[in-house]
């Protein structure tokens, strides 16, 4: 049964005109933020786009263009014709909102749009800023400690403190340092931010003065209202490339080391290099990829074991950069919860105007930042003073980072490819200083610096100890050769993440528009990030980042010593980034996925393999492009059908499902699973009855899965699985939204096949599925099949399939509450939580 469309028609979105532009998007559960403290309710926009947002994934197949305005709302850039409301904060600025609530900030100046976008900020979104600059601080606890717990704060405060620890003196030379280096453009985007910091505290100071302007979380909480100043749009800005990590890559190449020598525990060396090779998955020429054309980076060649620094087994100690003393409870305050990110989800897919109807290319995507009330992400419209854009920013930064302007919109995936480096830093005393207090850099003995910084939280004291060598954070203790080192992490983005500014001056400003002023804005963009871009002509793929250009004969696997004589060679140009414009194949997809071929997988990313789930984009659209003019709407529902697929059940068991299909005993078993996978592999409630359609099989998978995996690879992995630095699964039980972002899912398909004689391109030396044996395999896949039917027949008292189920509650989505306004959970979907459907023409 299909779900009443009717319940959407109370709210109206839009119903696109075909010869119109088509600019939509989606931002639940809304775009109201402010909880006042008069009432301490939520405005009447904080959760209006909650139920399209949530029923698109019901009403797949069949859509018209017409639909789209059921599950997206206009995003032009034109101000509303009737504005739901209309304020002035200062003469020249002018905020209207439409119908759900997104302002569009209309200034006579640049200086009156950027006042008005962070009075903008200020009003939708003030306490999650202030959470976000004080994240970007490393004092996330000091700022909501009492409130949240330091369970959940204290975690994103280590994390700065291990990749960055930045004092605020360092963060204002930050500020000035992005100018010094970029006299034009740097300027320009200090400009632009003070006028932003001025918007803020214009609204900062109206609240302390008007309690309907002040937010309820600092009166309910006690929290102090501070002013901003510029260096916290740079904290801003690394608690969301940096803390949280969407911009991260690399730096692990000391757990490496640890895996390594745990396998030569268990292996010869030869099997034992094999065996690291199979799991590392650094080129898989299966790995599915966003750009056809090669790009070589970081494949090794020619190790020089002079380069390569392998701490001695045991030694290692990691360091922990913050200490907690005293009590160290804290009470969790009315609703506000600690806030939790996916790893990466982000996705987009682009169709070329070739293959496309109406010969305009389709965007159909946006980044997953987690699900939050208000949401992590605020939306608006900016026009004036030569600045046109709309589109979402996170709160506390000055430019649109993802959306359009009239001529064309662009969109980021989190790219995960390698921009940090473990060093390895041999000990030493510099002239005056204290005894080992030095690291050895050439011929001289650097000094380490060394701060502590200290805060209250509650009657608990947190204690920050900075360690910094000429590369970076010390990360670490060892011991090589029997001689104490330190191990620093290294990394290119270290005091630069606002260098990206220019980007997105350029961007807002109509500057990007074309396939090569697109990558040339990109070209600031410091932070490893996948971007899609479309105008009414092309469609580009291009990854960002400032990649550094290792030494030869460094391993980029393992770390290297800094002791020097293997320092960066510079940064990779852009024109040998990943990029490609209007692929051959008619579209382009990204799902955090391997960028090209021949471009390393980061020393820590271990899941570039066969199967990853931007294919569930791929397939579908091969499909569509094949068909040909494929309209865009055919584009979201590629995007809406792939959102509930159980990756495992569509791209496994067709791999798996052979080898168990001669057991009498299995068969009503793998009849339901083949039933399953024939269907689609869904984890839906397409008629909202509170259970999933094929809730039988979807319970035999979870069930089955982990089985599967153990048997398959204990005999050679078991007790290597924590060193991975993949999980074994992750399906959607997180209540995040975000799933199977990477696992031992390729590891099992590739296995699976080469025990059945297929054709495997880049097969496993070592790695094998089940015991030794003509029938290892299958063994694995049977017996682990069994037990999975016995447990299940154990749970439900039955051994009848039909009895079998699973919650799907234990799937939903949770939205964090960052502050008082509470939404209630939606069914699991893969989507981004910020999404864009264009189509320029």
């Amino acid at each position: 049964m299909r779900p009443l469309r009717a319940v959407l028609v109370l709210v109206t979105l839009v119903t696109p005109a075909a010869a119109e532009p088509l600019f939509l998007s989606i931002l639940p559960a809304g775009q109201d933020g402010l909880v006042p403290s008069t009432t301490f309710q939520p405005g009447p926009h904080a959760t209006d786009q909650l139920a399209p947002y949530r029923d698109l994934v019901r009403a797949v197949p069949g859509l018209s263009e017409a639909d789209l305005g059921m599950f997206f709302k206009d995003a032009r850039l034109a101000p509303p014709a009737t504005p739901e409301s209309v304020e002035q904060p200062r003469p020249g600025v002018t905020i209207a909102r439409d119908a759900f609530g997104v302002p569009h900030v209309t200034g006579a100046t640049r200086d009156d749009v950027m006042f008005g976008a962070g009075w903008v900020t200020a009003r939708d979104r003030l306490f999650l800023a202030d959470a976000l600059r004080h994240m970007g601080r490393g004092r996330f606890s000091e700022f909501a400690g009492a409130v949240l717990g330091l369970d959940g704060t204290i975690g994103f405060d280590r994390t700065y403190y291990r990749i960055a620890g930045h004092s605020d003196a360092e963060l204002e030379q930050m500020v000035t340092d992005a100018v010094t280096r970029d006299p034009v453009f740097g300027q320009q985007v200090f400009a632009d931010s003070v006028s932003f910091v001025a918007g803020v505290n214009a609204y900062i100071a109206e609240a302390r003065m008007n309690p309907a302007r002040m937010p309820a979380e600092y009166t309910a909480l006690g929290l102090p209202l501070m002013d901003w100043k510029v260096s916290d749009i740079a904290a801003s800005t690394i608690a969301f490339t940096t803390v949280i990590g969407f911009a991260n890559g690399g730096g692990g190449e000391h757990e490496n080391v640890l895996l390594q020598q745990a396998i030569a525990q268990r292996f010869n060396k030869q099997d034992a290099r094999a065996l690291f090779e199979d799991l590392r998955e650094r080129d898989d020429p299966e790995a599915p990829v966003s750009s056809p054309r090669r790009a070589r980076y970081l494949l090794p060649k020619r190790i020089d074991p002079d380069a390569v620094a392998i701490f001695d087994p045991g030694s290692f100690v990691d360091k922990t950069p913050l200490e907690v003393t005293g009590s160290a409870s804290g009470a969790l305050v009315g609703r506000i919860e600690p806030p939790r990110f996916p790893a990466r989800m982000s996705n987009f897919l682009g169709i070329t105007g070739r293959h496309a109807a109406g010969g305009r290319p389709i965007l159909v995507g946006g980044p997953q930042t987690g699900y939050f009330a208000p949401q992590a992400l605020l939306e608006m419209a900016l026009s004036g003073g030569g600045i046109a854009a709309e589109g979402a920013m996170p709160p506390g930064v000055q430019y649109i980072i993802m959306g359009h302007t009239d001529q064309y919109a662009w969109t980021p995936t989190s790219g995960g490819s390698d921009l940090a480096d473990v060093r390895v830093e041999r000990l030493c005393t510099p002239p005056g200083g204290a005894p080992q207090s030095g690291t050895v850099f050439g011929t001289e003995c650097r000094p380490i610096l060394h701060r502590v910084d200290t805060w209250k939280v509650g009657t608990s004291t947190v204690t920050a100890d900075v360690e910094r060598t000429v590369h970076g954070p010390v990360i670490g203790h060892a011991t090589v050769a029997g001689e104490p080192v330190l191990l620093a992490l290294e990394r290119s983005t270290f005091g630069r993440e606002i260098d990206s500014g220019r980007t997105f001056a350029l961007l807002n400003t109509g500057q990007g528009k074309g396939s090569q002023a697109f990558r040339d804005a990109m070209s600031s963009m410091t932070g490893t990030l996948n971007w899609l871009y479309v105008d009414d002509r092309d469609v580009v793929y291009f990854q960002s980042g400032r990649y550094p250009v290792r030494a030869t004969g460094v391993d980029p696997d393992l770390p290297s010593w800094g002791t020097g004589e293997w320092e960066w060679q510079g940064f990779l140009p852009t024109r040998r980034h990943p990029y490609v414009k209007n692929p051959r194949a008619g579209f382009v997809t990204s799902w955090n996925n391997k960028p090209a071929r021949r471009w390393s997988a980061c020393d820590r990313c271990f899941s570039y393999g066969s199967i990853y789930r931007s294919l569930l984009f791929d397939v579908r659209l091969k499909e569509l492009v094949a068909a040909g003019d494929v309209p865009v709407e055919r584009a979201v529902e590629a995007m809406a059908d792939a959102a509930t697929v159980d990756l495992r059940g569509a791209f496994l068991l067709p791999e798996a499902l052979p080898l168990a299909q001669g057991d009498p005993a299995l068969a009503s078993a793998t009849a339901l699973l083949s039933g399953w996978v024939g269907r689609g592999a869904h984890r839906l409630d397409r008629d909202g009855d509170g259970r999933y359609d094929d809730a039988s099989a979807v319970a035999l998978m979870d069930e089955w899965y982990p089985r599967l995996v153990h048997a398959m690879f204990d005999p050679q992995l078991t007790g290597l699985y924590d060193l991975i630095p993949v999980g074994i699964d992750d399906a959607p039980q997180s209540h995040l939204g975000s799933a199977y972002q990477g696992s031992f899912y390729s590891y099992v398909h590739k296995a699976l096949r080469q025990a059945q004689g297929e054709r495997v391109r880049g097969a496993y030396q070592v790695l094998r599925c089940g015991a030794p044996g003509t029938d290892g395999c299958a063994t694995a896949v049977r017996t682990s099949l069994a037990a999975a039917v016995a447990a299940l027949t154990q749970r439900f008292g039955s051994a009848d399939p039909a009895t079998w189920t699973v919650d799907p509650t234990n799937d939903e989505i949770r939205f964090s509450t960052a502050g008082l306004a509470a939404v209630p959970p939606i069914p699991w979907q893969n989507r981004p939580t910020f999404q864009q459907v264009v189509q320029v023409r």
